[in-house]
């Protein structure tokens, strides 16, 4: 996302008791910041550079296989509110959605 919604979502993860944020600027960076470790939660933008938020999600799930390297749950912060794309999602491994602005 824009460098101003990313500092809006980890201030808001902050105020939550959230310290531990990191941001990866593209879908790729996504990818491979969930190699080098295990993430409880991503919160996944749709519209990405590099690699989108949906073919991101579909390579960090298909990765993932259990035990030391368990699926995390994948929240998509979108202004995509069409069923169409919600269907999409689910089907690549999205867990949620969180409309933006938010």
């Amino acid at each position: 996302d824009n460098i101003v919604n990313q500092k809006v979502l980890k201030r808001a993860l902050n105020v939550l008791g959230v310290k531990n944020v990191d941001i990866a600027e593209n879908g790729r960076l996504a990818v491979e910041a969930s190699e080098r470790k295990q993430y409880d939660l991503i919160f996944m933008d749709v519209q990405m550079p590099v690699m989108d938020g949906l073919q991101a999600t579909r390579i960090i799930t298909q990765k993932c296989t259990g035990g030391d390297n368990a699926r995390p749950k994948i929240v998509f912060l979108t202004a995509h509110a069409l069923q169409e794309f919600h269907q999409k999602a689910a089907a690549v491994g999205g867990d949620g959605f969180i409309s933006k602005p938010f």
